[in-house]
């Protein structure tokens, strides 16, 4: 027992302060501070050897501010913990206790090993059982780290301008103006009086009776087709669009800018002719406009950017920490308590954001964490960030429960973020995490959008091909199958087919 003062009646107790206040200054004594590295808040830095972060610094601050010399470790991992939220087992094997980074921190100071815990702790209500927690420092946006595709079309450049409709009703209107452009002609020639028996042949019933095998074989026959030239007289004038296939090849050409050998001689031609060049100079810009902006243009990307694209996507959500799917299944929004029933609780491995590339998971974190790891990724896998936030979660120190620190603590962090000096140190932490890779803007043409030009030409070298083979089947089997074909004379069969078409 000391006598500090005594009391007497009527008379104000003076002297010494009974309950000083002794967490103003420690001293420079030395305190623990268990650390977990967990970008932005805490980072090895190979360069000065040592940890760097938001909350390292703030540790430092701190550590002026109450003169303490802060003391950092890394907690043993393979230890066994004391105790352990509510988890569950992790199929994928990553680890029994899905919050083994959380919890490690938390058992550091709930034992007394260490006065401090920093290593980006969230604020959940389950550690409050067991420490400390400080004012919030910073508020983190969670959300997942998920894979990206892209839409590789470049085979179909060629036909992307115009839809589906559109190229349909371009080949329609192909059909449709050269059919119109023979009948004009056959009319013209009605009006006229030259009409060729050339007209509609295939409507026209075959009336020609059936020539006698024998005639073929007649030397004087023979001699009269081979020597028949037909006269001038016997020649009617022909026009361009006297044939149907002339009309749909011209036509055809007409569209890719092709010239006509001539002018049609009947000046009805001539007016379709000017009207359907002015149809084909306005397709022919819409169609180069919308190819100019598709090679000008990157490839779309498909992206996940909402909690409902995650579960349509069927990819399985994972977590480094049960808390963070329990806070999923007790939430309100039907659609977070289905992401968190297929929510996986894994660890970080090294293959991580292999997996996420391949879709067999998409990762829980904060933001800057994800930067972090699609930065980290050596692979090059097409990773992206999901837009929507799930939450903004507070970032807490972790302190020894009833810890006579936290109302210092809470004051200094308080200071430290009205002055701006979090915000410049986070700043500072994540300069090398770029929020998106910037899309390419510049009309660049590489060989993969050149791709489709190459497809459009061996369509073209396959259906030459075909179209040869028809040709030669067609001369093998017809043509010379026929009674007046003469290898040694060929102008006898094509003789005999000006004078008797039919036969």
């Amino acid at each position: 027992m000391k006598n500090m003062v005594n009391w007497e009646l009527g008379k104000a107790v003076n002297g010494r302060i009974l309950f000083a206040d002794k967490t103003s200054n420690l001293f420079g004594t030395p305190l623990p501070v268990a650390i977990s590295e967990h970008v932005p808040m805490v980072l090895w830095a190979n360069a000065t050897q040592r940890f760097q972060g938001v909350e390292v610094e703030i540790m430092n601050a701190l550590g002026k501010a109450l003169n303490f010399k802060p003391v950092y470790y890394k907690p043993n991992q393979t230890e066994n913990m004391d105790w352990e939220l509510d988890g569950s087992g992790n199929p994928d094997g990553y680890g029994q206790n899905g919050t083994h980074i959380d919890s490690m921190l938390v058992d550091e100071v709930a034992a007394h090993s260490a006065s401090f815990a920093i290593g980006d702790l969230h604020l959940f209500q389950v550690y409050l059982k067991l420490v400390e927690l400080s004012a919030p420092h910073n508020f983190e946006c969670l959300t997942f780290l998920t894979p990206e595709s892209s839409t590789d079309n470049s085979w179909q450049t060629f036909i992307l301008p115009f839809s589906a409709g559109m190229w349909a009703g371009v080949l329609l209107s192909l059909f449709v103006v050269g059919t119109v452009f023979y009948a004009i002609s056959f009319l013209n020639a009605i009006i006229n009086g030259n009409v060729s028996s050339e007209f509609f042949r295939c409507l026209r019933p075959n009336r020609s009776v059936p020539m006698d095998p024998k005639i073929y074989r007649r030397i004087s026959f023979r001699i009269a087709i081979s020597r028949y030239r037909p006269s001038k007289g016997d020649r009617m004038p022909r026009d361009l669009f006297d044939g149907y296939a002339n009309c749909i090849l011209l036509t055809y050409s007409m569209l890719l800018y092709v010239a006509l050998p001539r002018m049609p001689r009947n000046w009805p031609l001539r007016v379709l002719t000017g009207w359907y060049w002015i149809y084909c100079i306005l397709l022919v810009a819409t169609y180069r406009a919308s190819f100019t902006a598709i090679l000008a243009n990157p490839a779309a990307r498909v992206t996940i950017d909402t909690l409902e694209d995650l579960l349509r996507s069927h990819i399985p959500p994972s977590a480094g920490a049960n808390e963070n799917r329990q806070f999923f299944l007790d939430a309100n929004d039907e659609v977070a308590r289905k992401v968190g029933e297929k929510m996986q609780v894994v660890g970080y491995s090294d293959d991580l954001t292999s997996r996420i590339a391949k879709g067999q998971c998409a990762y829980y974190d904060n933001e800057f964490y994800l930067r972090y790891l699609r930065v980290a990724d050596e692979s090059g896998s097409a990773l992206h960030i999901m837009r929507e936030c799930v939450l903004h979660m507070p970032v807490v120190l972790a302190m020894e429960k009833n810890s006579a620190l936290k109302p210092r603590v809470d004051a200094s962090i308080q200071h430290l973020a009205e002055g701006g000096l979090i915000a410049k140190w986070l700043k500072d932490a994540i300069e090398h995490l770029p929020a998106e890779a910037l899309a390419q803007q510049e009309a660049l043409m590489n060989i993969q959008k050149f791709w489709s030009s190459f497809v459009a030409l061996l369509i073209g070298y396959v259906i030459s091909l075909l179209t040869l083979l028809a040709e030669r089947w067609h001369f093998k089997h017809i043509v010379m199958k026929h009674p007046m074909y003469d290898v040694y004379n060929p102008s006898l069969y094509y003789n005999f087919k000006r004078i008797y078409p039919q036969h």
